[in-house]
């Protein structure tokens, strides 16, 4: 599934994903992390979390309004670790 925003993008791109609109009213709400079976998610758009919730996915709400002043969110604010065998 896509979270997104398809006026902002070209959605026949993505034509094979099954796609969640962000709310209207909450442009920018196509930002989301996805951890586990969990989705970290800004606390500022409650429209667009219901719809993630109606889905049936876990979210974890968190407040970045400090980081939105600077247009940070929350993957561009994650370090992302992957576990690695050396051989």
């Amino acid at each position: 599934m896509l979270l997104g925003n398809r006026a902002w993008v070209a959605p026949e791109v993505f034509a094979r994903l099954e796609w969640l609109d962000v709310a209207p009213e909450e442009p920018r709400a196509g930002n989301a992390l996805l951890v586990g079976d969990a989705v970290v998610f800004p606390q500022a758009y409650p429209e667009t979390c219901a719809r993630l919730a109606a889905r049936g996915i876990a979210v974890q709400t968190v407040d970045v309004s400090e980081l939105a002043k600077a247009e940070g969110a929350v993957t561009c604010c994650s370090l992302i670790f992957t576990e690695h065998q050396d051989k």
